[in-house]
């Protein structure tokens, strides 16, 4: 699975105006595609020298969900980094090119990294260290 679209900004933009932006982005994108949203957000930016600051990058129709729970969108997004850790680490067995070993563990050391430091607990529920709770 990859991203679909990628919003961010030409160049950079204050923090008051990024901030209107988000909350008014985040306030819509789940009734509506990304694509409106983000134009229902840029109202904040007209008038303060941020006009047309904003781009999407990918497929206007694309949309977002909200998830289920806090808990179950956490334990996705450390799946999917424990799986990352592990193929990379799998992969970079076989990988003769020493620059090319040192980008992959680079990879390896990202994903740990994130897991130990945002889903520790996350991390040892999925690999069995705790019992995982019912969510």
């Amino acid at each position: 699975m990859g991203a679909r679209a990628y919003v961010g900004t030409l160049w950079g933009v204050g923090n008051k105006v990024a901030r209107n932006v988000a909350e008014t982005f985040y306030a819509e994108v789940f009734g509506s595609t990304i694509l409106n949203a983000l134009q229902k957000s840029m109202a904040h930016t007209k008038g303060n020298g941020a006009e047309n600051i904003y781009i999407l990058w990918g497929l206007h129709f694309s949309t977002i969900k909200p998830g289920n729970s806090i808990e179950q969108s956490r334990m996705s997004v450390a799946k999917k980094l424990l799986g990352s850790f592990y193929r990379w680490r799998n992969h970079v067995k076989g990988v003769q090119n020493e620059w090319a070993r040192e980008d992959i563990n680079r990879l390896i050391d990202w994903n740990y990294n994130q897991l130990l430091q945002y889903f520790f607990i996350e991390s040892l529920e999925l690999i069995g260290i705790i019992k995982q709770k019912q969510i």
